[in-house]
């Protein structure tokens, strides 16, 4: 008995793991865990981006449709008037030399998607009352009226209030589907808008893609908001088609020129547009633009022939206006869409 007791220890001796054994084993797994979850980080980073792209070629997809029924790429929209008037949807005049600046965040929901009401656009139901009248008919949210040859409902070439000096055309508030009496900034015009109504040109899956535009910071950053963060007047608010990181797509579009915007500024083009170019190029890909701040001129033969362009600032949500290749790498996960 005594010699089957010492075979049995001796057994469980050879079976059992060391102290030393233990520690090489947790490591190897801590290692492989590691190793798996940058895996799997870098795939999350790449759907995500793959997301991203794919909403940023429906969005230009979408451009074209709207193009291929109206002639023409909708205008730039921004802030030109005060927030509570302009609400980020004046159209904003092309630029005389290479802007920076010359882009619009509210541009796509309003144009692609109808975005509005029938005192924006002539179509949709918000501030219409329940009534027999034409209006009471048109409560869905999207889809709009022609904008017009102007591109934006009158606002340019027909304004409610014909005595403005054409500087002052352009204005979200002098736009004129419908007005009414009881809207001291647009009496005068209580013409009800029919005919087709057109778009919406894009399908978002939900509406995690589309914030609300609450203001600006002081650096002319947007300030969104999502409808799920309960702000009261969400539904009030301009729209901005937002990419998976929640972060604005940015609409560009090369300069016109006067109010025609069938007719393209040749001189301007949005190879010039810094955070628009690529960071690295292909062997036939360079073209001469607008240096950078650091003397940089390199650009994109596309971005010079460009029509349009949309922009995302990628992952990091980060971007350098100045410097093409900048030392942060910012601007090396941008996304860019350009369209002809």
């Amino acid at each position: 008995m005594p010699q089957i007791a010492r075979h049995i220890r001796a057994a469980r001796r050879l079976h059992a793991f060391t102290l030393t054994e233990l520690l090489v084993t947790i490591g190897i797994i801590v290692v492989l865990l590691g190793v798996l979850s940058t895996v799997i980080g870098v795939g999350a980073r790449r759907a995500q981006i793959a997301s991203t792209s794919f909403l940023m070629s429906s969005v230009s997809e979408g451009i074209e449709a709207f193009r291929g029924d109206h002639g023409f790429v909708p205008p730039v929209l921004g802030l030109r008037d005060s927030f509570a008037n302009g609400q980020g949807r004046d159209v904003l005049l092309p630029p005389a030399t290479a802007s920076q600046t010359y882009k619009s965040y509210t541009t796509l929901a309003e144009y692609l998607l109808g975005y509005g009401n029938r005192l924006e656009d002539g179509y949709g139901g918000v501030g219409v009352p329940a009534s027999n009248s034409p209006g009471s008919r048109e409560l869905p949210a999207l889809g709009f009226r022609s904008p017009t040859s102007d591109g934006c409902w009158g606002s340019i070439d027909n304004p409610w209030l014909t005595t403005l000096p054409a500087s002052a055309r352009g204005y979200y508030r002098y736009r004129n589907p419908l007005r009414v009496s009881s809207n001291p900034t647009s009496a005068g015009n209580t013409a009800v808008l029919e005919g087709r109504v057109f778009g919406p040109y894009l399908d978002l899956k939900d509406e995690s893609s589309l914030a609300g535009l609450a203001g600006y910071n002081t650096d002319g950053s947007p300030i969104l908001v999502m409808q799920d963060q309960g702000a009261p007047n969400f539904d009030t608010l301009p729209k901005v088609i937002v990419d998976y990181w929640g972060q604005p797509i940015t609409f560009y579009r090369r300069p016109y020129l006067g109010t025609d915007l069938k007719s393209p500024n040749l001189q301007l083009n949005l190879g010039d547009v810094i955070v628009l170019r690529p960071w690295q190029f292909g062997t036939t890909e360079t073209a001469t633009g607008l240096a950078d701040a650091v003397g940089d001129a390199s650009t994109s033969a596309s971005l010079v022939g460009a029509t349009f362009a949309l922009f995302s600032a990628g992952p990091d949500k980060r971007f350098n206006a100045t410097v093409r290749a900048d030392t942060d790498l910012f601007n090396q996960d941008n996304l860019v869409e350009t369209g002809r």
